[in-house]
């Protein structure tokens, strides 16, 4: 419940800051008369005529995309509450929308796909991958240090073959505190 709650929060705390920058965009004068093919939006967007449909097209993704890994996350393996198959499908799904995102960039800006796509997936990878480490390693060290308590998932199981299981927490219940 804790990490829905926490998606849920972040996906709002974003929405003021896609609004403002979209905003922000529009806002810059930096075309001169009415050719609408120049400038930091034309950049960036497109025509700056579309702007309301630029806006919506990109609320509408951001709140799309943006609840499908926590709702993701609270309603796969609702039964067995295995923590590590809930974050392999929240990771592939996350893949997925970031290709598509990806694939609709291209398609609008470079129309080099397969360079777009491949760009936006290994920054994905290498961030998710990156934030699942130090997550795990700071975890292990404020266990270490008593700071906070692991409960029985804190060894883990002889039979995992995983060096991250230990903090993982493949046993706990991903709704406990619900």
């Amino acid at each position: 419940m804790d990490i829905f709650i926490l998606g849920i929060a972040n996906l709002i705390g974003g929405l003021p800051l896609i609004f403002h920058n979209i905003a922000d965009l529009r806002d810059i004068r930096d075309v001169d008369g009415d050719d609408e093919q120049v400038g930091h939006y034309w950049l960036q967007l497109g025509r700056r005529s579309k702007a309301r449909l630029h806006m919506v097209m990109a609320l509408l993704s951001y709140m799309v995309f943006g609840l499908l890994p926590p709702v993701l996350y609270g309603l796969s393996f609702r039964e067995s509450n295995d923590r590590e198959n809930k974050m392999m499908a929240v990771a592939g799904a996350s893949l997925a929308c970031i290709a598509l995102l990806a694939l609709g960039k291209a398609q609008v800006h470079t129309r080099t796909y397969f360079k777009t796509l491949m760009y936006y997936l290994m920054i994905a990878v290498s961030s998710s991958g990156l934030s699942y480490v130090a997550g795990v390693l700071i975890t292990r060290l404020l266990v270490q240090y008593g700071i906070i308590e692991q409960g029985g998932s804190a060894r883990a199981p002889p039979g995992l073959s995983s060096p991250f299981a230990y903090a993982a927490g493949a046993e706990s219940s991903a709704w406990a505190s619900f």
